[in-house]
């Protein structure tokens, strides 16, 4: 499947260059890809995430559909329970700048493809001084 052979082969990595442009979901509709989606697969570098069961809940939050509140909840360890972020996105399209905190930079969601019932894969690249990147890339499915 092509999913799986870009997960193995797309490694979490900073490397030179800056970011590609890449093919995104068409019209991405938001009021679909609202709910609840489940972490299947990340880059094994990934260094936001530590905890296991990883989920991200969407909700439309305005009429232009062009922002999203988020809710991401993972599982630590059974001293520390539940870790909980909120935050909001802005879209244009299927490319999306979210920001969990005033003081931290917005982080880049690029929406790759969606069949919006059962899986997404999800693409994410920062620019560094215009010189390197940082890439990642995750799988979400609604199970």
């Amino acid at each position: 499947m092509l999913v799986a052979f870009f997960v193995e082969h797309t490694r979490a990595n900073m490397s030179w260059g800056r970011c590609t442009k890449m093919k995104l979901q068409d019209r991405l509709n938001l009021n679909k890809y609202e709910g609840l989606w489940f972490e299947q697969a990340r880059d094994a570098n990934f260094r936001f995430e530590r905890g296991d069961c990883q989920q991200a809940r969407y909700s439309v939050a305005d009429d232009k559909n062009d922002t999203i509140y988020i809710l991401n909840s993972q599982y630590r360890d059974d001293q520390t329970g539940f870790d909980t972020a909120s935050g909001i996105a802005k879209c244009e399209g299927a490319q999306c700048k979210v920001r969990f905190s005033w003081y931290m930079p917005e982080g880049d969601y690029r929406l790759l493809y969606t069949d919006y019932t059962n899986y997404s894969v999800v693409y994410s690249c920062n620019d560094i001084l215009g010189v390197a990147k940082a890439e990642y890339v995750w799988i979400l499915s609604r199970e």
